[in-house]
């Protein structure tokens, strides 16, 4: 450090010409006490000090904290691969042509953003068919090809005559029934044997409401228990906006958007569209899913509920 007339000039020796000159003309003799500006060892991670503990998700600030240390590698977990498998002659890609009677696939890419969100590794699969035995041939060549953790199915699974995943899966251990809640009452849970080791199967109703109904009120909270990495539900407290009704003895899950409210006043839960099942654009024009318990039937305006984030 050199004194001039006109301050301190700091020189620098980048390594390559002359040394570089950086001046500050507002720094003073009392500023350059011994010790300041000096990083001191141990200053940001202490000797022995745990900077990561098991179950951590690697963010680019701990990578970043892994790299400073020295580490060069840490053991991590296996990202959970699912299979996310569409079933029925009346499915089509979308950007297909649709034939009469004919819809597009929308479960399966609900179902598969879901499972990335959940951080998941992702297959997505269709079987176009409704016979039990070319569903289950179709499934045993996809495990054997893909050996996945985890199957989701959507549809097929209610009580009908003609069920191709209850058919197909009841008879393999696979347990199929219904849950108090409104939408997304069908549900089927079990695992299937493979070479690779157990696969669990989770089979959800077809209606797309109800599909990702269930993907957040039943499936998110179980995957997070058990995969530190998996978001948790986010839930809020709300009021009712205006009146609602619903059925005694379900659990209802009702598509609202979230007004902010002034301070000390709960954000006000507007309802959007009808509780049928199949109106998914009204679920895309949602920020939550407002949980109206069971034993609640005439719900006034300014009720205080619980709210689920989507």
């Amino acid at each position: 450090v050199e004194r001039t007339a006109e301050g301190f000039t700091v020189l620098e020796a980048p390594g390559r010409g002359e040394p570089a000159q950086v001046r500050f003309t507002d720094l003073t003799a009392e500023d350059l006490q011994p010790g300041r500006f000096i990083r001191r060892a141990g200053s940001d991670v202490a000797a022995g000090e745990t900077v990561l503990r098991p179950g951590d998700a690697l963010t680019p600030a701990r990578l970043g904290l892994l790299a400073a240390c020295g580490a060069a590698e840490v053991r991590v977990l296996e990202p959970v691969l699912t299979l996310v498998l569409a079933t029925g002659e009346e499915i089509r890609g979308p950007g297909e042509p649709l034939g009469p009677g004919q819809l597009y696939d929308a479960n399966s890419v609900l179902i598969s953003a879901a499972c990335e969100d959940f951080g998941h590794q992702v297959i997505s699969a269709r079987v176009p068919s409704d016979s039990p035995d070319r569903f289950d041939a179709a499934l045993e060549a996809l495990i054997a090809q893909h050996r996945p953790h985890l199957i989701i199915t959507a549809g097929g699974i209610s009580a009908g005559a003609y069920e191709v995943v209850r058919q197909a899966l009841g008879s393999r251990g696979v347990q199929f029934g219904s849950v108090a809640q409104q939408p997304g009452g069908p549900q089927g849970w079990g695992s299937l044997s493979a070479e690779h080791g157990p696969v669990a199967v989770i089979a959800l109703p077809g209606n797309p409401v109800s599909c990702a109904v269930s993907l957040e009120v039943l499936l998110r909270p179980a995957l997070a228990s058990l995969d530190p990495g998996c978001p948790d539900q986010r839930r809020v407290p709300v009021r009712l906006a205006e009146p609602l009704v619903s059925p005694r003895g379900l659990r209802q899950f009702r598509r609202v958007q979230l007004a902010a409210g002034q301070a000390a006043v709960l954000p006000a839960a507007v309802p959007v569209g009808g509780p049928s099942s199949h109106l998914l654009g009204h679920l895309a024009r949602s920020d939550a899913l407002l949980e109206i318990p069971e034993d609640m039937v005439e719900i006034p305006a300014g009720t205080p509920l619980e709210a689920i984030l989507l």
